[in-house]
């Protein structure tokens, strides 16, 4: 097995194919160079770290940690983790968690993720945060509770939701606050934060609202677990992070 660590600017063309390559093969649909090229190259934020695992010439594994987070902190959420069917079990995973969360001197580290991942993260010295349930309520309620926390930055809301060339944001309007909220399935729609304006999004008007950022909400949508988890080798982080 060999190992590669490098940021998205170092990456050759062909090295962003085998990316492309094993995460398409491991999640049906993950897309094509838009989608890398707007989620990692134009990410105002700055670089992310990239892993490609190799047997051989053969790309086996990727691991991402993509430049995210509170424009006052520098931070990487872990993403687009894929090992090829035929390598798992072999500690691959843990092996370019570790090599990555080295190189990433200074910085605060974490995800969102599931039943699936954890254990092996958690194995890597990565610490439970909070779980992550999806509630509802009415639109009203669930507004409010946004309308404490600050503003999503213009720059960021630009390039996420409105030039998002993968998924499609929407925003509601409440007591003069504009809301961005994404959705999951007809009349479904999960909120994310406050927006300075509607960035040419569509209106919708739901009179329910979900959420994975207010576990005190009342009511809860059944699905398995999801967790908010760091790695705290470098730094620990106290402060909101939204999961948008």
């Amino acid at each position: 097995m060999r190992y590669m660590y490098k940021m998205t600017s170092e990456l050759t063309q062909s090295e962003i194919q085998s990316i492309l390559y094993i995460l398409n093969a491991a999640f049906a649909g993950w897309g094509d160079e838009t989608i890398f090229r707007w989620k990692f190259v134009e990410n105002p934020q700055g670089e992310s770290l990239h892993m490609l695992g190799y047997d051989g010439d053969e790309p086996i594994a990727t691991v991402g940690f993509w430049r995210n987070g509170p424009d006052d902190l520098l931070a990487y959420q872990c993403v687009d983790a894929a090992v090829s069917p035929s390598h798992q079990r072999r500690g691959i995973y843990q092996t370019a968690l570790n090599g990555c969360s080295e190189r990433l001197q200074g910085a605060y580290i974490y995800t969102f993720t599931s039943d699936n991942s954890r254990p092996a993260m958690m194995r890597c010295g990565w610490q439970l945060k909070r779980k992550i349930p999806l509630k509802f309520q009415w639109a009203p309620v669930v507004l409010r509770r946004y309308a404490k926390v600050d503003p999503i930055s213009d720059v960021y809301a630009e390039w996420r939701f409105a030039k998002n060339p993968k998924m499609k944001y929407y925003i509601c309007r409440h007591k003069g606050l504009t809301f961005v909220l994404s959705k999951r399935r007809e009349h479904l729609y999960v909120a994310g934060g406050v927006l300075s304006k509607d960035f040419g999004l569509p209106e919708v008007r739901p009179w329910m609202l979900f959420s994975y950022d207010f576990p005190e909400l009342p009511l809860l949508m059944p699905r398995p677990n999801y967790y908010f988890i760091e790695n705290p080798c470098h730094r620990s982080y106290e402060e909101y992070i939204a999961s948008h």
